[in-house]
């Protein structure tokens, strides 16, 4: 596992997201990511996003999943920095004011897996939503849902978390009823007919979503 060197800043490149330019190695575009999962860009604003699996256990010690902007020059913290101005636990010395912010924040465990946006033609409060998988903690599938965070005109995510007090929209529940029986969410996409499309990595199942407008008829 990667240790924080404290005094490192800026810390050579490690986990992160790389640009396939043709360049050896790729141009490093974010830095200080444990394990960024699934990448999807968004039509209509420029923006891309990642899911953000952050240190394991570390949720007693300022530790969260994210949903992350992709943005050049980017440093999410890793290994020392569980987000801006806020050092894990135990570690001193790292400054963090650098460190970018997240605006969806989720308990470590969650495990978000894939993301995709919804079409406008989907009805109120999902309309261009970003749908996200959350695979749920190991053993137990605790937290396995999919979530339908909102959107704002500029293309960026509400700020959410379900972090202590704070909520983020359910959009489909259900896995985690202690069975095992219903496998886990992983990977999320929308045709092009609207439909939700969700992966499940235990059974293999896949099964569509749609508002009932948008369904297909035959």
């Amino acid at each position: 596992s990667e240790v924080c060197h404290a005094s490192q800043f800026p810390r050579p490149f490690h986990g992160g997201i790389l640009q396939i330019d043709g360049t050896p190695g790729g141009t490093p575009i974010a830095q200080g990511l444990r394990n960024p999962i699934a990448v999807r860009c968004q039509k209509g604003h420029g923006l891309c996003f990642a899911t953000e699996l952050a240190l394991d256990g570390s949720g007693s010690n300022g530790g969260r999943e994210k949903i992350i902007p992709i943005r050049k020059g980017d440093d999410w913290g890793f290994p020392c920095c569980a987000t801006t101005n806020q050092p894990y636990s135990g570690i001193s010395g790292a400054n963090c004011a650098s460190v970018a912010s997240e605006q969806v924040a989720l308990l470590i465990g969650d495990t978000p897996f894939g993301l995709d946006f919804a079409p406008a033609a989907w009805p109120a409060p999902y309309s261009k939503s970003m749908l996200v998988t959350l695979h749920g903690q190991v053993s137990t599938w605790t937290g396995a849902r999919v979530i339908a965070v909102p959107i704002q005109s500029n293309g960026l995510p509400e700020t959410s978390s379900d972090i202590g007090s704070g909520t983020v929209p359910n959009f489909a529940t259900g896995w985690d009823d202690g069975s095992h029986s219903h496998g886990r969410p992983a990977a999320v996409t929308f045709s092009a007919d609207g439909r939700a499309f969700i992966a499940n990595d235990q059974t293999g199942d896949i099964f569509w979503v749609a508002p009932a407008g948008l369904a297909p008829t035959h």
